[in-house]
């Protein structure tokens, strides 16, 4: 009775987990089958370029379609957090009447680009 060594491959999608395990000799054969095609055509990885929080190394995700990749947007795991920026001291008047209106001229010409109007970059 001989021994065989057989190595299979399996791919997951990390947000649906939609699978698919072969036999790594029959990798053309399997992959060119129609309901095996997101592995070809619609896969994707993507990594962060810094490690998260906690982590050695960036995390990265493999997705299998434009709809996972939405998804996983959505759950916020990408983004890294960022630390909170605390400015110390006391603020005068005239400092809190300017971070002010920088704001509102920042809100303006937001509503001015996505209602298709010209604006000016600075």
């Amino acid at each position: 009775m001989p021994v065989t060594n057989t190595q299979f491959s399996t791919i997951t999608c990390d947000f649906c987990k939609k699978t698919i395990t072969y036999p790594g000799q029959e990798e053309q054969q399997i992959l060119s089958q129609p309901e095996n095609s997101w592995v070809i055509k619609t896969a994707r990885i993507v990594q962060n370029l810094a490690p998260a929080p906690g982590q050695q190394r960036p995390t990265a995700f493999l997705l299998c379609s434009d709809e996972c990749d939405a998804q996983h947007v959505a759950t916020g795991l990408r983004n890294v957090p960022e630390p909170k920026k605390i400015i110390s001291g006391q603020a005068s008047a005239a400092s809190v009447a300017q971070a002010a209106a920088v704001a509102k001229a920042a809100e303006q010409a937001t509503a001015a680009l996505k209602a298709g109007q010209p604006g000016i970059i600075s």
